[in-house]
């Protein structure tokens, strides 16, 4: 591991469904079909499934979309489609993904959690998805130089992806700075801040290779897709989020298991992880309150990153239901991470799905 980098140990994969639960799993990917000085392409998926006591499946809900930006740069929605077909969605064409895209979906599909709970959710993940695949540009670039000897072999300092050919309207300098303490990576004095006032630039964050998430036991453990190879130069976001009831029914209360994993297919090397975090708990049947909840760093690129994982322990006692409004409001700041706020949010849907638990599971309500 080098020594500007945090955490370094993959998760060892995904377990097998129990009985009584209900699991969703997400994928949201990034691809450039035309080259990196072409269209960015968004593709996402997901499913939530109900595994009864006798092991029989129901697929509770799909969804898919495919949205098209006009660059990495630039990130503004040129196009969206998603299936099922929403016609409010046209409504995001235009939208920009640097800055309120989430308020944007929030004004054309007010509603969209409660009549398409996937899409809503794939949608929710698309402006930071979009973010990360920049590490494909900030690992080309970096390739390039050291394939042409103008670059130390170090994982930091890479050139900016116009010095070797690639897309123009990288941030300044400037602009990085003002990102300065919106979480623990980007903090004053932490490795990121440190190399762009050193160069100017970020420096490219290199993790391990990305061990199959899938479960050897269970062919259901994903939907269709999220485990199918990743194409070179683009990236790929999980996610999935079990809910199980207790085993004693007097406790009344749901565990919640999560996993996140950012990756990234370079060329001629193997997928690579950029963040991977686990998010153990539980929250009460009856009141959806959390009453236990800590996040597990699998990987992540920077030192400084693992500073943000107590801040899981900030949803204990909150309702889960406002999960996403409590991150937005209060989760800011050097003692958070931008990716685990993320998963966070997610668990704004656990009251819907444990309304899909077989009925020994349900909340009362």
């Amino acid at each position: 591991m080098h020594p500007r980098h945090g955490i370094h140990d993959p998760s060892a994969g995904t377990p097998s469904r129990r009985p009584g639960s209900v699991r969703r799993t997400l994928t949201v990917e990034t691809r450039y079909p035309a080259g990196l000085r072409g269209t960015l392409a968004v593709h996402g998926r997901g499913r939530d499934l109900v595994t009864h006591a006798d092991g029989t499946v129901t697929v509770a809900a799909t969804g898919s979309l495919e949205i098209e930006v006009d660059g990495f740069h630039s990130r503004t929605v040129t196009a969206v489609r998603t299936t099922p077909a929403v016609p409010a969605l046209a409504g995001l064409v235009g939208a920009r993904l640097r800055g309120g895209f989430r308020t944007r979906l929030r004004e054309v599909a007010p509603d969209l959690a409660g009549s398409q709970p996937i899409l809503a959710a794939l949608l929710d993940d698309v402006p930071i998805a979009v973010l990360v695949s920049g590490t494909i540009l900030l690992h080309v670039a970096r390739t390039a130089a050291l394939a042409a000897g103008t670059a130390p072999a170090d994982p930091a300092g890479p050139p900016t992806p116009t010095e070797v050919g690639l897309p123009p309207g990288a941030p300044s300098a400037t602009e990085l700075a003002r990102g300065a303490d919106q979480c623990a990576g980007w903090r004053h004095g932490a490795t990121i801040m440190v190399e762009v006032s050193r160069t100017g630039r970020p420096p490219a964050p290199t993790g391990p290779p990305a061990p199959w998430l899938g479960s050897p036991d269970d062919p259901l453990a994903w939907h269709v897709g999220a485990l199918d190879p990743l194409a070179p130069l683009s990236s790929r976001r999980h996610r999935r989020i079990d809910l199980t009831p207790t085993e004693a029914p007097a406790d009344a209360e749901l565990t919640v298991d999560v996993l996140f994993r950012d990756s990234y297919q370079p060329e001629d090397e193997p997928q690579t992880i950029v963040h991977e975090y686990e998010v153990h708990g539980a929250l009460d049947a009856y009141s959806t309150r959390f009453t236990r909840l800590a996040a597990t760093p699998r990987v992540l690129p920077w030192l400084e990153c693992p500073e943000a994982v107590p801040s899981a322990a900030w949803l204990v006692g909150q309702p889960a239901g406002d999960a996403r409004a409590t991150v937005r409001r209060d989760f800011v700041g050097p003692p958070t991470c931008t990716h685990l706020n993320d998963t966070l949010r997610h668990l704004a849907d656990l009251p819907a799905l444990a309304s899909l638990l077989p009925p020994a599971g349900q909340i009362s309500s």
